[in-house]
């Protein structure tokens, strides 16, 4: 790394971490472990209000994480004495472990803040990417399968605790999204290291599903019983009961194709304290290229222990050498403040790397090193440095054309089947995009030929929506007649004497116009278009944004949609999960 001069200001924070890696750094945000609560750092940037106080260049919000309601986790009774608990139900629960999952599991294809606390309870939380909204969406402990059904009591209780987790890297797919498949792997209070499949069986918040896919159990573990630890020695009992402390994972590696098959393996590292020598584990996920399975149903997967990891390597977080000259720097100030004469010791709670490898950060906390520290809590301080490690490259996606991201959302919608229209959205789709497409490219006649086409292919479903009132049966035959005559029309400007859509609140049409940005009925109401399915968004609250370029588009998680099976709106929004235009993640 080349230790380049930051642009980014160091932030103070008022707390003293609880955890030794108490960084964790996503696409959208950093996270700071603080004992009972984690600060969420987000880049300040033009959708940030400019009036919001605090740092200038992030927005800082604090997440309390230690209140639970019964009914994320109900009160625990106090443990028996066979079990030598230090009394993890009677807990502050503070933070021990937090990491962020791989970007597209959450809501909006952001990533999961997933946080572990000394209550042995795994949490996740989640935002709509408004600007301090986080909600604990899902308690992991209440997912956890049990690997014995006939344990009661003690040992049962010791598998729904959770010692350590770690997010595997996502398993890729040829027939899934650019997101792949989300992986977790739990180890719990009896020594077992489980991988279950992390999925949201919707797009709304919360709704999780973890479908287990193997377990394994350390083998000459066991927990600590006084019968028998009355003639061993320390080091003996330490290395047979002390508990799972952490999980490590590789980066995915190639086994092969197996047909429709594909095999891949990554290395786990499971440590257990200064007294027990790390175990490492090969974990084989096989998936399928098929259509992929919505809950991981198609996902296999095993674990084989081995004696070390050959060609494979963790990820290093940077060094805390590199942050050298800057806390030397904040280490003058401090001395020069409290007045002591150069003797300070300093504290590294962890480092981090941003997602593109360009910034790297440090949580730092400074002491004296020559007597005895008493501070208050409310003058607990935490400082976060900033190192450029090299220089900014340019972004991978860079704002697009809107002429030609439509025309490319166009082409997607080519594919589509009459299958997939069967209700009155996917029909508003096809005639929107249509009047935009002989608007935009009145002028080419390949693209003329291809919406003609598309909507003869698409007429008998087109023509199924019924208006409301009167005779159904003749004014569908009327309906089929005038869509027939408007298929027929040249696009001279004439195709919208019959209107794409109708005001929800006169019944007026609305014609598709040049000012793509607005949508205005015949009488006058105005509303938003969504930038993808090109509908007017013509009800409050079913909205979500760009937080990048701040474009509007519909959230289908919000709308409530009559009718089974495959939609045509279904598939636009899941292909492009993330703004088309920019490539930036909505915001609720």
């Amino acid at each position: 790394m080349h230790n380049l001069t930051s642009d980014i200001e160091p932030v103070s924070l008022p707390i003293w971490p609880t955890c030794k890696n108490a960084l964790t750094w996503s696409a959208e945000a950093l996270a700071v472990a603080a004992g009972e609560a984690v600060h969420i750092l987000t880049p300040r940037d033009s959708s940030a209000s400019t009036e919001n106080p605090g740092n200038k260049q992030w927005h800082i919000h604090t997440v309390r994480v230690n209140q639970f309601d019964p009914s994320e986790w109900p009160p625990q009774a106090l443990a028996t004495v066979t079990q030598f608990s230090l009394g993890e139900e009677l807990s502050e629960s503070t933070i021990v472990s937090i990491a962020w999952s791989p970007a597209g599991l959450g809501v909006y294809r952001r990533s999961v803040l997933t946080i572990l606390t000394s209550n042995l309870v795994l949490s996740l939380w989640e935002t709509t990417g408004r600007f301090g909204v986080w909600q604990r969406t899902a308690v992991v402990n209440q997912h956890l399968s049990m690997h014995n059904i006939n344990e009661t009591g003690d040992n049962t209780r010791c598998q729904h605790r959770v010692r350590a987790f770690a997010w595997l890297p996502s398993f890729p797919s040829v027939a899934e999204s650019m997101w792949g498949r989300q992986l977790l792997a739990v180890a719990d209070d009896s020594y077992t290291i489980s991988v279950y499949h992390v999925s949201k069986r919707g797009a709304v918040d919360g709704q999780w599903s973890f479908r287990l896919l193997t377990q394994y159990m350390i083998p000459g573990t066991q927990r600590l019983k006084s019968n028998t630890t009355r003639m061993q020695s320390l080091r003996t009992i330490l290395t047979q009961s002390s508990p799972i402390s952490s999980l490590e994972a590789t980066a995915w590696q190639g086994e092969g194709d197996l047909g429709d098959d594909e095999t891949k393996s990554l290395g786990v590292k499971v440590s257990r304290g200064q007294c027990c020598t790390p175990t490492f584990l090969r974990v084989l996920v096989r998936g399928s290229n098929a259509a992929p399975v919505e809950d991981g149903g198609d996902l296999e997967a095993s674990i084989i222990p081995i004696s070390s990891l050959p060609g494979l390597t963790f990820p290093v977080p940077p060094s805390k050498d590199v942050f050298a000259p800057v806390v030397e720097e904040s280490c003058s100030e401090f001395v020069q403040k409290h007045g002591l004469r150069g003797k300070v010791r300093v504290n590294h709670w962890g480092t981090a790397l941003s997602p593109g490898h360009e910034i790297a950060a440090a949580c730092v906390s400074l002491h004296p090193s020559d007597m005895i520290e008493y501070v208050i809590p409310s003058a607990q301080r935490v400082t976060l440095h900033f190192i450029r490690v090299q220089e900014s490259l340019v972004e991978e996606f860079a704002m697009e054309d809107p002429v030609k991201v439509q025309k490319r959302i166009f082409e997607f919608m080519l594919e589509s089947s009459e299958g997939q229209i069967h209700i009155d959205f996917d029909r508003k789709i096809i005639r929107n995009t249509a009047a935009l497409m002989k608007l935009n490219f009145k002028d080419s006649i390949d693209v003329a030929d291809l919406v003609g086409a598309w909507l003869a292919r698409h007429q008998s479903s087109v023509s199924k929506e019924k208006p409301v009132g009167g005779d159904v049966q003749e004014q569908d035959t009327e309906e089929q007649q005038e869509e027939q005559m408007n298929l027929d029309r040249p696009g001279t400007g004439r195709e919208h004497a019959r209107a794409e859509e109708l005001c929800e609140f006169c019944d007026e049409p609305i014609p598709f116009t040049s000012d793509f940005a607005h949508a205005r009925c015949n009488r006058g109401h105005q509303f938003s278009r969504c930038w993808l399915s090109f509908v007017a968004i013509q009800e409050p609250g079913i909205s979500k944004y760009c937080s990048k370029c701040g474009r509007q588009f519909l959230d289908l998680g919000k709308m409530e949609f009559q009718g089974d099976g495959p939609s045509l709106g279904q598939a636009l929004f899941d292909r492009f999960d993330a703004c088309p235009y920019c490539q930036g993640k909505y915001r609720g």
